[in-house]
Order: structure tokens, then sequence, then C-alpha cells
């Protein structure tokens, strides 16, 4: 096969001109002798082929290098610039964009628009409580020398308790008072305060002819849901009513509730002197020992029993009162002879069949107890004893009353003296009559007795 004379590839056998380089194909012939130029020219009307051209060394370098360049680049532009373009971690998807991000200015504003609330709540509370604690180096203005016939004589006290619903507990300001003359009640009065935002002052929470006033047979103290207060009290007898005491504005509103719906927590008043209930008020205060009264550990129905009995008690004393627990019993003439020893005979047959035919009511103590102020002669003197008449039913003398309803029971009373024998009466213990009174407090098993 034949050669290109220029560039050695093989041509084919008819080939004019060669397909690789491009050069005019020389043909051995013996009739012509022609040069190669004039072989060279295109025979047969054929156009000869561009001969390909090479790229240079140099050239394949710079196109290698600008392609690397350019991916590069691209790379950079994917995924290196946005990693720099975020100075924060996104929040949601929301926020996924950089632009979404909110800015320091933004993010302060924001902080400052949630803490603003709490900041408005705890500067009212510590303004509340400083217009509580001045009241209180006032304590005895509130309290009028006279009321109802009784006169302030205690130590004046106050506690905290929320009784209109916005959780801002109201003051509760207290007394005791005393019996004036003849007047037989006595006991704790209380006067609630309410902050008044509008005025900037606390005001009185009061209601024309209502008051607060706690006595030996009632009692006021928080309900169970911290939002009111519960008032039990003896009306007639033995016959207790409960109320519910809320503060609607500056007024007190008063619901009577049933014994089931009366479930109370004693208040716990402490002297004026003593500021750490308003601590928890005061946003400054460095201390908050005193605990809230709804965050009072659960008591127990007994617990609340024994300290609702143990206030009545304490109130009972503070008045004047003494008081004394025992067993009732309703004892007839002659029993009452066995007991005292006195003979039922011993003043004719007379006054015999009368105290026969006399009821007593004898309270018998567990051991023997101090009894105080018993008249006797121009003065009075103690005696200790096993047994006290709060009762009879003895001719003229007759103050009785509801006792024999309480025959055999566990009581509690408050008596304000005691009388001695003189031997016109059966009894030889010291007794209840005339102007002395005793009265009921409390007593085991009976419906409705102060519970």
């Amino acid at each position: 096969m034949a050669s290109c004379a220029e560039c050695k590839h093989e041509l084919d056998d008819d080939a004019v001109f060669c397909s690789n380089c491009g050069s005019p194909v020389q043909k051995d012939t013996t009739d012509n002798q022609a040069s190669p130029k004039t072989q060279a020219s295109p025979t047969n009307g054929q156009t000869p082929p561009t001969p390909k051209k090479r790229l240079t060394k140099l050239q394949l370098f710079a196109i290698s290098a600008l392609c690397t360049a350019a991916i590069a680049c691209a790379i950079i532009a994917l995924v290196v610039w946005p990693t720099l373009q975020k100075p924060t971690q996104p929040s949601s998807s929301a926020a996924s964009s950089p632009q979404n991000a909110p800015s320091a200015t933004e993010k302060e504003s924001s902080s400052t628009a949630q803490d603003a609330p709490k900041e408005k709540a705890e500067s009212d509370l510590s303004t509340i409580a400083k217009a509580y604690a001045a009241m209180l180096d006032d304590a005895p203005s509130y309290f009028a020398d006279e009321w109802f016939g009784q006169r302030p004589d205690g130590e004046y006290q106050y506690t905290l308790a929320e009784m209109s619903g916005d959780d801002i507990p109201e003051l509760l300001l207290s007394v005791h008072y005393s019996n004036i003359g003849s007047h037989k009640s006595g006991g704790m009065r209380i006067i609630p305060f309410i902050y008044d935002k509008d005025a900037g002052a606390p005001r009185e929470v009061k209601k024309d002819a209502y008051e607060l006033f706690s006595e030996p047979w009632s009692e006021i103290g928080a309900a169970k849901d911290g939002h009111a207060l519960i008032s039990s009290y003896r009306e007639n007898g033995t016959n207790y009513k409960y109320e519910r005491i809320t503060a609607e504005g500056t007024n007190l509103k008063n619901a009577e509730v049933s014994k089931d719906q009366a479930e109370l927590t004693p208040l716990e008043m402490v002297p004026v002197a003593d500021r750490s209930p308003l601590s928890k008020l005061d946003s400054n205060a460095k201390s908050d020992s005193q605990p809230k009264q709804t965050e009072q550990p659960k008591q127990t129905e007994q617990d609340v029993e024994a300290a609702r009995r143990t206030k009545i008690r304490e109130n009972a004393k503070a008045s004047g009162k003494q008081v004394f627990e025992g067993t009732l019993r309703i004892l007839s003439g002659e029993e009452v002879s066995a007991i005292d020893g006195t003979p039922i005979n011993a003043n004719g047959s007379s006054v015999a069949a009368q105290w026969r035919n006399s009821t007593y009511a004898y309270l018998m103590f567990d051991q023997p107890t101090t009894v105080d102020n018993v008249a006797y002669d121009t003065g009075s003197v103690s005696r200790d004893v096993d047994h006290i008449c709060i009762g009879m039913n003895e001719g003229s003398r007759s103050n009785i009353g509801d006792w024999p309803n309480y025959d055999g029971q566990r009581v509690c009373v408050a008596c304000t003296g005691f009388s001695q024998s003189d031997g016109v009466s059966l009894v030889t213990c010291p007794f209840v009559f005339g102007n002395q009174t005793a009265e009921l407090l409390y007593a085991e098993g009976a419906n409705n007795s102060g519970e």
C-alpha cells in the first residue's frame, strides 16, 4: 500500500490527497514526469481537505488552569460563602435564611417588652407592701376607743389574706376588745384593707352593719381556695352558720355556705412590729421565709379542728373567762347528795322534797382542777375541785338552759365566775349563778357544736 510522502500516512489506492496532512499523492508514471507542484494541482474537480490543527502544550496548560479556577469559584459560592454570612443559628425553619435573623437591637427590644409586665407587677407589690407597712405604724388610729360597749385592750396584730380574687392579699388588722359594764361579749375585731390602685392607697373594706368579729363562739379563717374568708358562728344556742366573705372594691360581700364548703385555715396573726409577712410582697426583700398561706403544708381535718379549738380557748381566756373541759352529767338531787356529801334532808322535809325534784348540770373533771374567782363572803377564793356545777333547776335558781342536751358528752365551757354554797343549796362545789355565766365553746359528738 502506498504511503504519503510528507507524513508517511497510509493511503488508499485511489487517493489523490493524503487524508491526514492534505498533501497531494505522488504516483509513478512513465509518460509524465511532472513536478510535485504540478501533480499537487486538484484533479477531477476535488478540493483538498483542510489539514487538522494541533494544540500546543502551552495552550493545553492554560485551558486546564482556567477550568480548575472555575471549579474552585463554584465550590466557594455554593458552600463556603453562605456559611460565612450566617452570624447565628436560626431558632426555627421560619428564620432559615440570613435576612430573617433578628438583629441585636430587635432582640433587646423584644426582651424588654417581655420583662416589662413582670417588672411592673413587682413594682406594684413593692408599693403595696410599703403602704401596708405605713398603716401598721399607726394601727391604733383605725380602732375606736369604744365600740359597741367594748374597748381595745390587747396587742395590735395583723395578717395577709386574699379576698378579692386578684392574687394580691388584703391586710387584716385586728385587736382584742374587752367587755364594758354588763356587756358580755368580747373577742377579736378584724378590719380588712384593700389596696385601691386608683387612689394609690389602702382603703377599709366594710359593709353597713357588718363587722368581722371573732368571738369564743365564732371563728374567722382563710378559705381553702385562698380567695376568701370563712366565718363560722353560733346563731342560736348550738346552731352554727357559715359564711364566705369576699371583697368587691371596698365593700364586703358575705354569702351563706354549707358546712362542707366552710373548710378554713385559722388566721395566723402576728404583732404589727413583725414585718416578715410583708416581705413576700416586696420585690427588693431578701427574706422570703414567710410562706404564702396557700402554700402551707396540707393539714388533716384533725389538725384543722385542733387548731380551731385551741384558738377558741385562747380567745375565751383573752376575754377574762376561765375555760374548763370535762364530761357533762345531768344529775338528780339524790345523785348530787351522794357526790357532794350533803344530806338531802338537812334543812327539813320541804327543802328535801325540793332538792329531790331538782336537776343539776355537773362538769366532771378528769383530775383535780383549780377554779378561780369563787365568791366567798366579801371576797373571792380559789379552790381545787373534781367538778363544778354550771347550771341547775332548783326552785327559784333556774339556769340549766340547754345543758341536758349534752348529757354524757365531752364539752368545753367558758365561765365568768362562781358562787360558793351558802347552805341554801344542796350543791357544795363552785357553781354558776346570777350574773355569772357558763358558755359552751364546743362539744364532742354534738351536731353543729362549734365545728
